[in-house]
């Protein structure tokens, strides 16, 4: 499992730290320069007031979401199941998040792009 990290904390909007980089399961830093080769399957964006995420191959659209952690996990979950190679989910703008998002193996969590602003007291990703 590999997925880059580009996080901002809620509790401190203005100056937030930031962390990006690429890592296994264990925390393992691994080599960033693979993982932007990967096609994604998903993009998640939001539009007005609600967050969607488009096939990256087909080009169909979900349906609206007010919540984005629910949309992003939608979006995920839609992965192929039991896949042994990596797939992508690119975020693209700023998301608030309210609840935890489960990334499972061989996922890479592209957010090159986007701003994640946490909830305090939310483990933002398992």
């Amino acid at each position: 499992m590999a997925y880059i990290y580009n996080v901002q904390s809620a509790g401190d909007r203005g100056l937030a730290s930031k962390i990006n980089a690429l890592a296994d399961a264990s925390g393992k830093i691994t080599d960033i320069s693979l993982s932007p080769e990967i096609p994604a399957s998903y993009v998640v964006f939001k539009q007005g007031s609600l967050y969607y995420y488009r096939n990256g191959t087909t080009g169909i659209t979900s349906t609206g979401n007010a919540d984005a952690s629910t949309i992003i996990q939608a979006a995920l979950d839609a992965l192929t199941a039991g896949r042994t190679w990596k797939e992508k989910v690119a975020l693209k703008g700023t998301f608030d998040l309210s609840s935890q998002i489960e990334l499972r193996d061989y996922t890479f969590l592209d957010l090159s792009v986007a701003k994640l602003v946490v909830e305090a007291g939310i483990q933002m990703i398992t």
